[in-house]
């Protein structure tokens, strides 16, 4: 019985993300923190699949738990997005205001005194998860590629709103990692190559699109606190406005791609 594709795939991420959290442990950089939140993306694929083929308490509990430290580093990443897009626009009061710099530092703080436990969570959770994927065949894994395969790909052939593009990229990330288990005669086709290149791009412009649309709201909500001050409610005003001038940009280029995607998905059919 062949082990499936997943299991040395899984292995090398979740190595890859203890010795990243250790990293930011140590040197808690913007970069390194990404690369994790990378690294925990990737096992919460392989997470997802094992739900789907084999399902078990076991499993749905370790997915909980990725999902808890996810969760918790995400909120340092959104807080660091949109401090560097407020730096790069020269916002300084606005990030006064929003009390950026002390919501980063009392993050940082709690992810980092968690971080020892985190650590521990993961190497017990990787014990478990690779011994459900070593009974785990790469039959059934190619089997769970052709039909997260059509699942994804299905909806792409229609017009989908805007309010459906954070959740199509979810499935776009997860075909696209799922690519990395299979045998290596399911993707040597040209056509499907070029289409998991175009879906790679859609779900990063997506991500930025998403990140500019978060950070929109936040600029919103503080609109109450900046009347009665005219500085800041034109520093807030003009920093909206170079904020949806990009994110119109980005919505074209997205728009753009997913009508590419679809002419390349109906000639591949």
């Amino acid at each position: 019985m062949a082990v499936s594709g997943t299991y040395a795939y899984f292995k090398v991420q979740a190595e890859n993300a203890r010795n990243d959290l250790d990293k930011y442990f140590h040197d808690p950089q913007v970069e390194i923190l990404h690369q994790f939140r990378v690294g925990i993306k990737k096992i919460r694929a392989v997470l997802f699949q094992l739900e789907e083929i084999s399902g078990g308490k076991k499993i749905k509990k370790c997915h909980k738990q990725i999902k808890f430290i996810f969760r918790k580093a995400g909120e340092i990443r959104e807080l660091q997005i949109e401090t560097a897009w407020l730096e790069k626009h020269r916002k300084f009061d606005l990030l006064r205001l929003m009390q950026y710099e002390t919501k980063l530092r009392k993050k940082n703080k709690q992810f980092h005194g968690a971080i020892p436990l985190m650590l521990d969570t993961l190497k017990k959770l990787s014990r478990q998860v690779e011994h459900r994927l070593s009974l785990l065949t790469q039959q059934q894994t190619d089997q769970y590629l052709s039909k997260k395969w059509q699942s994804v790909l299905r909806p792409l052939l229609t017009n989908i709103d805007e309010s459906h593009w954070h959740e199509t990229r979810k499935g776009i990330k997860q075909l696209v990692y799922a690519r990395n288990w299979v045998s290596v005669d399911t993707i040597l086709q040209k056509k499907v190559k070029v289409i998991f290149l175009s879906l790679d791009k859609l779900q990063n412009a997506i991500g930025s699109w998403h990140d500019l649309d978060l950070l929109a709201q936040k600029l919103q909500d503080i609109g109450r606190k900046t009347e009665g001050h005219a500085i800041l409610q034109r520093e807030q005003q003009l920093a909206l406005k170079k904020l949806y001038i990009e994110k119109e940009k980005l919505e074209q280029g997205i728009r753009a791609r997913f009508y590419n995607i679809r002419i390349l998905i109906r000639e591949y059919n």
